[in-house]
């Protein structure tokens, strides 16, 4: 088989079945590179879900007893884990990382026999809410979540708490689900 190649715009392009052959292997060729790049893309989103190199999480407890007035921040300042730097003790807020969806979870404990609610506040927007009072001692509350790079959440005290936090059993910590959908 001799091989010449010709271009769309040939008036009279050869026809027979030694074209028909090239014709078939260069289709072979341009699917088998499109499925090279679809498993690409796909090795890139399961890595993304399950290596080390994309994985966020973190744990933060406090252990110490403090009062909070109304709609501040309350401060884990023991970091346990921080997987992927998101978590800064020193301003009590987690900064996303990565795109994606996330789980966020608090526990908190009071010392006082007055009301404490606190709130798991992502991307400015209150997410989940928890209500120690009534005879309770503790409160906990979850959250999923999707959000977007730069984006923070922080645990905000609802009402002013006097020793809302008494250290130990109280934390806040959070991980990344998955990636969010590409457009």
């Amino acid at each position: 088989i001799s091989t010449k190649f010709f271009s769309d715009d040939d008036i009279n392009p050869p026809r027979g079945p030694d074209v028909l052959i090239i014709q078939k292997e260069d289709e072979k060729k341009n699917l088998t590179k499109a499925i090279q790049k679809l498993a690409e893309e796909f090795q890139c989103k399961v890595c993304a879900m399950f290596q080390c190199e994309y994985s966020v999480a973190f744990y933060a407890r406090a252990l110490h007893d403090e009062d909070y007035e109304e709609d501040e921040t309350v401060m884990f300042d023991t970091v346990v884990y921080n997987n992927g730097s998101g978590y800064d003790p020193e301003t009590g807020e987690f900064q996303v990382p990565l795109d994606g969806a996330y789980i966020f979870f608090f526990h908190t404990t009071s010392g006082s026999e007055e009301s404490a609610d606190s709130s798991i506040i992502a991307n400015e927007q209150r997410v989940c809410h928890s209500t120690i009072g009534d005879g309770k001692k503790s409160g906990s509350c979850q959250a999923v979540v999707e959000l977007r790079e730069g984006q923070m959440v922080y645990i905000q005290s609802v009402f002013r708490h006097p020793q809302m936090y008494l250290g130990n059993s109280t934390s806040f910590a959070g991980y990344w689900l998955y990636p969010l959908p590409t457009a």
